[in-house]
This record gives structure tokens, C-alpha cells and sequence, in this order.
């Protein structure tokens, strides 16, 4: 793998593909989803609560590693 930090996309597919089946399949899928599009630590995600969104505005609120909020 050498100094590559981050899944291809046939390795995020065979994640999701990995969810099918199982009891929390939708909410797995969600955050595999979530962390792949928005570049989310394991960290920032295992950390959402769901007070971080805004169902109105569509935006999720992350405290971010560097401090940074989006």
C-alpha cells in the first residue's frame, strides 16, 4: 500500500458491500457514505451526535481534528 492514506473507491464498495445484512445496515451505510464524501476521521464520526444536524439547513456541524468546524 506504501504511503497511500486513504480507500479507493473499490475498497469503500466492498465496505458498503459488507453492510448488506447486517441489523444496522442503513446507519453503517450512512457513515461509510459520510466519511468517504466528506473525508471524516474515524474519530470525527464515532463523535456525531445528533444534535450536530440540521435537518432544515441540510448541514452537519464536525469539530473537525484541526479545531476546524464545517
Amino acid at each position: 500500500m506504501g504511503d497511500r492514506k486513504h480507500l479507493t473507491e473499490r475498497e469503500v464498495d466492498k465496505l458498503m458491500d459488507a453492510t448488506r445484512g447486517s441489523r444496522n445496515a442503513a446507519r453503517d451505510r450512512c457513515l461509510l457514505l459520510l466519511m468517504f464524501g466528506h473525508g471524516l476521521r474515524v474519530s470525527e464520526a464515532w463523535g456525531l451526535q445528533l444534535s450536530q444536524v440540521d435537518t432544515e439547513s441540510r448541514v452537519l456541524h464536525s469539530a473537525r481534528l484541526k479545531k476546524t468546524l464545517y
